[in-house]
């Protein structure tokens, strides 16, 4: 069997080396027009890609944590080609981006960290469409009731007496084991110290992935309002909560506004009621109200679900790189920023050609350059 796996082996085809592209990628005017695949934004490809890149606010030049310098655009394209594609730094240097190997890993890294924090303290941003993603979800619910009650009337046909505005949730970012490997170069090193403490605090028995983890507030524009992280996978969503200051954010948004009419954030069963933020209502079989609360979280908790699309689906398809673990090493990597980056630009691409949430709640989200200001 041995042999037979040899000969096997020995007349396989060498593999087809990368066509190389000798035409240098170093600013917008060297990109196709149309290299959406490559590049995401789409539309008018190198417009918006030029849209995106001055709402980003980069310098002309851009230092890097090894004390190089590179010119703003050509940081811009690699760092969203990187983060678009598992492909490795030798490819791109081999398809047009050139420079020397390490040039490249300080360049995703530094242009990752962006000055745009998606801080819950800036939650006041969208404070006066508040009544609007309340008026969308509201209209939501009330269609699935009467599609799953036929005849019935609307569980909510007052308008604005719906006070749930967005979907409070928390995403987990798998990575490739922390901690491990020699603690010193040459055979028989010993492991790195404390590498199964390091292991254990980076891991969860609930998914069995090492990792971190965010909180994100999602309206129904598609939008993620705020982003808070990172911290330990192990961390569950409550502490995620406390730490975020997420409550105070939305009720500091919203001081103009009465108690009891405040919009408030909505998310699953762990998360407890507070004064903006709501759940389950978990009615007993006592409770005069138990048909009518159940239908508002049947209707609210099938709302709540749309906006898992962008965990698993729409933002690592755009962005694989975040979604590919043996690329993703705790320790090696600033993951915090990769993932900050990965959900602004996610969100400079739902300004720009919306998204299913958008479009299944109706509510178009605002113009690209007016959510960058």
């Amino acid at each position: 069997m041995y042999k037979l796996y040899l000969l096997r082996e020995a007349v396989k085809v060498a593999p087809i080396p990368l066509a190389i592209n000798l035409t240098n990628i170093w600013d917008l005017s060297v990109v196709p027009v149309n290299c959406g695949t490559d590049y995401r934004f789409r539309i008018r490809t190198r417009a918006d890609l030029g849209r995106v890149m001055r709402c980003l606010r980069l310098p002309p030049m851009i230092q890097l944590s090894n004390g190089q310098w590179i010119q703003r655009q050509r940081a811009f394209l690699y760092f969203i080609r990187r983060i678009a594609s598992v492909m490795t730094v030798n490819q791109l240097i081999t398809i047009g981006f050139g420079g020397d190997p390490p040039l490249w890993p300080s360049t995703s890294q530094d242009t990752g960290t962006l000055d745009f924090k998606l801080d819950p303290a800036n939650i006041g941003f969208f404070s006066n469409r508040f009544n609007l993603y309340s008026e969308a979800i509201r209209n939501k619910v009330n269609e699935y009731h009467v599609a799953w009650n036929i005849g019935a009337p609307p569980l909510f046909p007052v308008a604005g007496s719906f006070l749930p505005f967005a979907f409070l949730d928390g995403n987990c970012t798998s990575s490739s084991t922390p901690g491990t490997g020699p603690a010193h170069p040459g055979p028989g090193a010993p492991r790195r110290p404390n590498a199964a403490l390091i292991q254990e605090s980076f891991f969860t028995g609930w998914t069995y992935t090492h990792g971190i983890k965010h909180l994100t507030l999602d309206g129904p524009d598609g939008l993620a309002l705020f982003c808070w992280g990172h911290a330990s996978i192990r961390r569950n969503d409550l502490w995620f909560l406390h730490n975020s200051h997420a409550n105070f954010f939305v009720g500091q948004a919203q001081l103009h506004v009465h108690l009891a009419a405040r919009k408030v954030m909505y998310g699953d069963s762990i998360f407890p009621w507070r004064i903006c933020l709501r759940s389950r209502h978990h009615a007993t079989i006592a409770d005069p109200l138990k048909v009518w609360k159940d239908d508002v979280d049947r209707g609210l908790s099938s709302s709540r679900e749309l906006v898992e699309n962008h965990y698993n689906g729409e933002a690592d398809q755009q962005w694989p790189y975040m979604a590919y673990d043996p690329k993703l090493k705790i320790g090696n990597k600033d993951l915090a920023s990769l993932y900050t980056s990965k959900m602004l630009l996610r969100n400079f691409y739902v300004c720009m050609y919306g998204n299913k949430n958008s479009v299944h709640f109706a509510y178009t989200p605002p113009e690209l350059e007016a959510y960058a200001a």
